[in-house]
C-alpha cells in the first residue's frame, strides 16, 4: 500500500475502531477497500503502465427549474370614451312678422250742392226778377185773359208785387268721408342666453393596477452528498506514515432564493363620472310680433243754410185804374214767364282715393353655429389574463457517489522532466499557478493539479492519464 492511502487506511481505521500501529491485517486493509468502494484488485494492463487508486469524484447531471415568480392575474384592456367634432345651430333671432303701415290716400274733390232747385216761375219785373207770382197772381193773369198755359217762357206782364217771406234752414253737408289712421305696434325682442352642451356628460374608465407582496422562493439547486477530501488531518500522528489524508465529508444540499411577487390586489376598474361642458350663447327672444292698429277716422260734416218759403209773396194784378190791395204795390214791372235754372253751391270734400293697407313681411331667424364634441361611443372595459411569470434556475442531481478507483497514472517508467514541463505550462495556459516551470513534480505542481482536477471534475489523487489528455498533453 502506497504513503498516501497507508495514511488514508489509518484515518479510516480510526473511525472504524481498528487497531493503529505496524502493517494492516489483510482482513483490516479489506475492511478499508471496502468502506472506501475500492476495488483491491488493479486491472490488467500494457508494459510500462501504471495504476493507483485514486479519488473519483461524484457525477451530477443539471436539470433546468422552472419556478413561477409571479401567478397569473386579471387585467383589463380600456377603450376610452370617442368623440367627434360637431356643430350645434342655436337661434339667436327667431322668425317673426314685420308690419308696415302704408296709409290711406285722401284727395280733395269740388262738389256742388243745390241750393234752390231750378223753376220755370212767373216772376215779376223783367226776365232777370226774382220775385214770383202767385197762383192768385196767375189766375188774375188767367183772369186777365192770359192763356198761362201756353205762354212761352221770356213772355213778360206788368205786375203788382207783394213780397214774399224767406225762412233759411240749415242743412248738413258730408265734406270728409269716414276712413281709418294706420300704425304698427313694432315686435318685441328681449336678449337672454341659452345654455348649449358642447361636450356631454361621460363616464371615464381607468384601470387600478394589480399590487404585490414581495416574496422568496427558495429552490433546490443541488442535493446533498458525500465527497471525498483530501488535506483534512488525522485524528493522531501515525508512525512510519506518511502521505495526504483522505476523508469522506458531507455535502449539504445548496439552494437559490428567487424574488417572487405575490398577487396582493388584482387590478380593478375605477368609473370617473367626467361633467358636461357647456357654453352660453346670447339669443333674443319674441316676447310679442308685430300688431296691426287701425284707429278709426270719423266723418266730417259743414253746414249750409237753404232758403225756402215760408209765405208766398202776394200778387195783385190790378186792372188799370183800380185801387191796389193794401200793401201791395206796384212794382212798375212787368211779370215775366221765366225758365230759371237751378242755383248750385260749390264745395271741396275729401275723398279716399286709395284705403289704407298693412304690409306684412317675414324676418327670417338668424342663427349661430357652436362647436361641439358628441361622444360616439362610451368607454369600455375588456378583460384579459396577465400571464405567469417564470424563472428557470439549474440543480444538479447526483448521478454516482464519489469514489476510489484505479486509474492509469503517470508512473516512473513513463516519467520525465518534459512531461512535467509541458503539464506546468498547460497549468498556465488554463489559468493555474504551479510555480516556476523547471520539470519539477514540487508542492506548487502537485496543488495546481489538484485544483485542476476539482475544477474538472476529474480523478483527484495523482497525475492520471485522463489529466494529461484533458491538459492535451501526449505520452
Amino acid at each position: 500500500m502506497n504513503a498516501k492511502f497507508s495514511t488514508l487506511a489509518v484515518a479510516l481505521s480510526l473511525a472504524l475502531g481498528l487497531p493503529m500501529g505496524g502493517n494492516l491485517h489483510a482482513e483490516e486493509a479489506a475492511s478499508i477497500d471496502a468502506a472506501l468502494n475500492i476495488d483491491n484488485k488493479p486491472p490488467t494492463s500494457d508494459e510500462n503502465q501504471c495504476f493507483a487508486r485514486v479519488s473519483v469524484p461524484a457525477v451530477y447531471r443539471t436539470e433546468e427549474i422552472k419556478t413561477e415568480t409571479r401567478a397569473e392575474v386579471s387585467r383589463f384592456t380600456i377603450t376610452p370614451a370617442v368623440f367627434e367634432n360637431g356643430v350645434e345651430t342655436v337661434i339667436t333671432l327667431p322668425e317673426h312678422q314685420s308690419i308696415e303701415a302704408v296709409q290711406p290716400e285722401i284727395i280733395e274733390r269740388a262738389e256742388t250742392v243745390e241750393i234752390f232747385p231750378a223753376s220755370q216761375q212767373w216772376v215779376r219785373g223783367s226776365l232777370e226778377g226774382n220775385q214770383p207770382i202767385t197762383k192768385g197772381e196767375m189766375a188774375d193773369i188767367a183772369a186777365s185773359g192770359v192763356d198761362v198755359g201756353n205762354v212761352e217762357p221770356g213772355t213778360c206782364l206788368v205786375e203788382h208785387f207783394s213780397e214774399a217771406t224767406l225762412q233759411d234752414i240749415p242743412t248738413k253737408i258730408l265734406v270728409s268721408e269716414a276712413t281709418e289712421r294706420l300704425s304698427v305696434e313694432e315686435a318685441v325682442l328681449k336678449e337672454d342666453t341659452v345654455s348649449v352642451i358642447t361636450k356631454p356628460e361621460f363616464t371615464l374608465l381607468v384601470e387600478v393596477p394589480p399590487t404585490y407582496n414581495d416574496g422568496v422562493e427558495k429552490i433546490q439547486i443541488a442535493s446533498a452528498t458525500k465527497q471525498w477530501k483530501t488535506d483534512c488531518g488525522a485524528v493522531q500522528q501515525v508512525d512510519h506514515m506518511t502521505g495526504e489524508t483522505l476523508c469522506l465529508v458531507d455535502v449539504a444540499a445548496q439552494f437559490k432564493e428567487i424574488p417572487t411577487k405575490v398577487l396582493d390586489v388584482p387590478a380593478l376598474i375605477t368609473e370617473v363620472n367626467k361633467d358636461a361642458e357647456t357654453e352660453s350663447v346670447k339669443i333674443q327672444v319674441l316676447v310679442s310680433d308685430a300688431k296691426e292698429v287701425r284707429e278709426a277716422v270719423a266723418e266730417e260734416f259743414d253746414s249750409i243754410d237753404r232758403q225756402r218759403i215760408s209765405k208766398p209773396a202776394q200778387y195783385s194784378w190790378l186792372v188799370k185804374g183800380q185801387k191796389p190791395a193794401f200793401g201791395a204795390k206796384a212794382t212798375g214791372r212787368t211779370a215775366c214767364f221765366v225758365d230759371r235754372p237751378a242755383q248750385m253751391a260749390e264745395y271741396t270734400r275729401k275723398v279716399v282715393k286709395t284705403p289704407g293697407r298693412f304690409i306684412a313681411k317675414t324676418i327670417a331667424e338668424e342663427t349661430a353655429s357652436v362647436e361641439i364634441e358628441q361622444m360616439v361611443s362610451a368607454a369600455s372595459k375588456a378583460p384579459y389574463k396577465e400571464p405567469a411569470t417564470f424563472e428557470t434556475v439549474e440543480r444538479k442531481i447526483k448521478v454516482s457517489d464519489a469514489k476510489i478507483e484505479w486509474k492509469p497514472v503517470l508512473c516512473q517508467v513513463n516519467f520525465s522532466e518534459d512531461i512535467i514541463s509541458q503539464v506546468q505550462e498547460a497549468l498556465v495556459r488554463e489559468g493555474y499557478e504551479p510555480g516556476p516551470i523547471d520539470g519539477i513534480m514540487g508542492r506548487g505542481t502537485s496543488n495546481a493539479i489538484s485544483s485542476y482536477q476539482k475544477s474538472n471534475k476529474l480523478a483527484d489523487g495523482g497525475l492520471t492519464i485522463e489529466t494529461l489528455e484533458k491538459l492535451g498533453i501526449k505520452l
